[in-house]
């Protein structure tokens, strides 16, 4: 019984945080307009910190030699690669890349694969389905000068 419910526990856990990592990417319409991209970037990466500091899954789980390579050899090539190509006027991005990679990391160590996978898959379909629902009966009802227009101007 205990076992049932610390399941069914463990799986909110993870479509909480399969949902909070969709909707609180960087790229989203919603981030855009209520917080800078730097501090989603940043609000992200301390959520997958404190995920990996208060998981019980971490203790057991013992961090492979390769990931931590890949880890550690990633934000170093970004970084050198800005300092090679003299690129500082984008320093925020390459911040927010290795900070995102970082934020993986920690999400990786933590999280039982399987199911956050399951949970982030069921996620995107329930986001999916609600988003096409709310979409085309409003705009056949509703004129067109009420949706924001997003265009990607680079």
């Amino acid at each position: 019984m205990i076992d049932i419910k610390k399941q069914k526990t463990k799986k909110l856990l993870y479509y909480l945080i399969a949902l909070f990592m969709i909707v609180f990417n960087s790229n989203t319409l919603v981030t855009q307009i209520v917080v800078s991209t730097r501090l989603s970037a940043l609000i992200v990466f301390a959520f997958c910190l404190l995920v990996f500091l208060f998981s019980d899954i971490r203790k057991n789980t013992e961090i492979q030699k390769s990931t931590l390579f890949a880890v550690v050899l990633l934000p170093v090539a970004i970084i050198l690669s800005m300092l090679v190509n003299f690129d500082f006027s984008n320093i925020n991005g390459y911040i927010i890349i290795v900070m995102k990679i970082i934020g993986a990391f920690f999400m990786l160590v933590s999280c039982d694969r399987e199911m956050f996978f399951e949970s982030f898959y069921k996620v995107m379909v329930v986001l999916s389905v609600a988003s096409l629902v709310a979409t085309y009966p409003l705009s056949a009802l509703i004129p067109d000068q009420y949706f924001p227009v997003v265009t990607n101007r680079v």
